[in-house]
């Protein structure tokens, strides 16, 4: 990330969602403490690490800004070729794009700290309304009762899953 300790526990945190409050709580240690780290004037024990990074769902390496800018590149990369091919795909456009944002939202599950991927997620969940008709196919007839199932399923999750980075 490129980011002090500091910046990156309180981003972690809000992506998160928790307050500091929240997070001095999960560590069983004071708000004061997580404050204290925040805004750089003390840093967290050692013996901290391990469990601050598994509350804030990021490696030890993310937490401390050792990200490997290449490593996310090629990630990033791989991941929109892989985008690309989906959106060449012979399907509906409707169609296209649910897998799109079901692919994204694994990758985004796996890889947490690589935010260039939630952004596209993001904005690939976000263009999904763009679909007019796909919002009628899933009150109309155009599709089966289980795919109905599926894909208000898959929007569901889109939207639960994108909101614990917001």
């Amino acid at each position: 990330m490129g980011n002090t300790l500091g910046k990156n526990i309180k981003t972690f945190r809000k992506n998160k969602g928790l307050t500091q409050e929240e997070l001095a709580e999960l560590l069983n240690i004071t708000p004061q403490a997580v404050s204290k780290w925040e805004s750089e004037n003390g840093l967290p024990d050692v013996s901290m690490l391990i469990p601050l990074a598994q509350v804030l769902g990021v490696t030890t390496d993310t937490l401390l800004g050792y990200d490997s800018l290449s490593e996310n590149e090629a990630l990033i990369s791989r991941v929109r070729e892989t985008v690309a091919g989906l959106e060449r795909s012979v399907e509906g456009r409707d169609q296209k794009a649910l897998k799109v944002c079901e692919y994204l939202s694994t990758e985004t599950t796996l890889n947490p700290g690589c935010f260039e991927l939630i952004k596209d997620y993001a904005e690939e969940t976000a263009n999904l309304s763009m679909y007019a008709g796909f919002a009628k196919q899933i009150d109309g007839e155009d599709l089966t009762g289980e795919e109905k199932k599926q894909a208000m399923k898959l929007l569901n999750n889109d939207i639960s899953h994108y909101s614990k980075y917001c």
